[in-house]
């Protein structure tokens, strides 16, 4: 078993392991049940194992919208972490703020160091808009927290530190399918224990840290977005 990312087939064989079923059944049904508990889970925070650091992209002085992150590996919501326009020392740094402190700001002063996040809906992708744009040629270093895409195949990978919470959340769906609820409550329950476990984890601090972990913009100007 990986520590974090999963296949389809893992979470199959684990789902008919739990059922007592001599032999893994890989329906589609299961597969939709584990796309969607895999979904369900990495929308409860901004889990500290979901974020991806110092993505590059590359300006070209016209360009003030850029997609955050990937299909394989897409943006969440409020999921922007930090930006960074041209190295990574806090010079280049671009606070990320919200759309109506953004105008605020803007009108102010046009050449302030900022941006925000919005979701392209043509597109079905997160983006965000940076000002002053950057220049050709100038690197776009971002990090940000992604969610857990759609899974169709069993090779298709889950990201879950505790493999168990995926099993128990699809297991919950498919005993609902069949009408077997207390099975579902008990599975949902056993998997919220689990997922409560995950988070006080998330949120524990670091050894040798007094704090628990704190958003990068309280030691900047003003507090950023999402989950802390």
């Amino acid at each position: 078993m990986a520590i974090i990312a999963n296949t389809v087939q893992t979470y199959l064989d684990y789902i008919s392991d739990l059922r007592g079923e001599g032999s893994t059944i890989s329906t589609d049904d299961r597969i939709l049940a584990i796309s969607r508990a895999g979904n369900d889970f990495s929308r409860r925070m901004l889990f500290e194992f979901y974020l991806q650091l110092n993505q590059t992209l590359t300006g070209d002085g016209t360009t003030q919208d850029f997609q955050i992150g990937t299909t394989a590996l897409p943006c969440r919501e409020r999921g922007l972490d930090e930006l960074f326009v041209g190295d990574l020392t806090e010079g280049s740094r671009y606070e990320i703020i919200d759309y109506n402190a953004y105008k605020l700001r803007y009108n102010k002063d046009n050449s302030d160091r900022i941006c925000y996040q919005w979701y392209d809906a043509t597109n079905d992708v997160w983006k965000m808009h940076i000002n002053p744009i950057p220049a050709s040629g100038k690197t776009i270093y971002y990090s940000y927290f992604f969610q857990q895409p759609d899974v169709s195949s069993t090779s298709d990978i889950v990201y879950c530190p505790d493999q168990t919470i995926i099993a128990k959340l699809a297991l919950a769906d498919i005993y609902h399918a069949e009408d077997e609820l207390e099975k579902e409550t008990q599975q949902k329950q056993e998997a919220e224990d689990l997922i409560n476990e995950v988070i006080g984890i998330d949120n524990m601090p670091n050894k040798n840290e007094l704090n628990s972990v704190h958003p990068i913009e309280a030691n900047i100007k003003k507090p950023g977005l999402g989950n802390y």
